[in-house]
C-alpha cells in the first residue's frame, strides 16, 4: 500500500474548505503571481524555517519522483513511509529538501510579510488561495492506497526508476 497525505485549509475569509487527500504531493506556491511568496514552515508546532521563493512541495514517497524531484528533492523508496519537504526555487541556497517521518504534522503559513498570496495545489489540482496568515496543515492520511506489485515493492521500484525515469542512463555515443 502507498501512504497518502491529508490536508486541512485554514483560510480566514473563506472558512468552508473540506479536507483533501493527496497520493503524490501538496504544494503551496505563488501561482501566477510575479512576486515571491514567503512561507513559514512548522513541524509539530516547532518553527522550522521561513521560505522565500516560488513555494514548497510536501511529497509522499510516491510523489517524490514528480514535482519534488524536479525541484531538487530526493527519490524516496515507497516503503519508507516518510515525507519530503522541498523548496521550489528558494531565494536562500541554505534551504534544502528535508525528509521527515510519516507521523509528523506540518503547518505551512503564508507569512504576514509575504508580498503575494499563495495557491495550494493537491496532486496537481489548484485547490485554495491562501492570503497572509492563512495556513495549510498536512499530515499522514489514515487511508492508504492499496497496491499490487509485479514482483515486490523494491524490484518494481528499481525497475520503474530505471525504465520510466531513465535514471542515470547515458545516451549511446557513436564514432563518426
Amino acid at each position: 500500500e502507498r501512504m497518502r497525505l491529508s490536508c486541512e485549509f485554514h483560510v480566514k475569509h473563506s472558512p468552508n474548505h473540506p479536507p483533501q487527500s493527496a497520493l503524490n504531493e501538496v504544494v503551496l506556491h505563488r501561482g501566477g503571481e510575479a512576486q515571491l511568496v514567503r512561507i513559514d514552515a512548522f513541524v509539530e508546532d516547532s518553527f522550522l524555517t521561513h521560505s522565500m521563493g516560488d513555494g514548497l512541495v510536501v511529497a509522499t514517497p510516491t510523489g517524490s519522483t514528480a514535482y519534488s524531484l524536479s525541484a531538487g528533492g530526493p527519490m524516496l523508496h515507497p516503503s519508507t513511509n516518510t515525507v519530503v519537504m522541498t523548496p521550489i526555487s528558494p531565494m536562500s541556497l541554505s534551504f534544502r529538501p528535508i525528509v521527515l517521518p510519516e507521523r509528523v504534522i506540518i503547518r505551512l503559513v503564508v507569512s504576514d510579510s509575504s508580498r503575494s498570496a499563495a495557491l495550494a495545489s493537491v496532486d496537481g489540482r489548484p485547490s485554495v488561495t491562501l492570503g497572509s496568515g492563512d495556513s495549510i496543515v498536512i499530515s499522514r492520511s489514515p487511508y492508504p492506497v492499496p497496491t499490487v506489485n509485479r514482483e515486490n515493492v523494491t524490484s518494481d521500484w528499481v525497475e520503474d526508476i530505471n525504465n520510466l525515469l531513465r535514471w542515470n542512463i547515458k545516451a549511446k555515443q557513436f564514432a563518426r
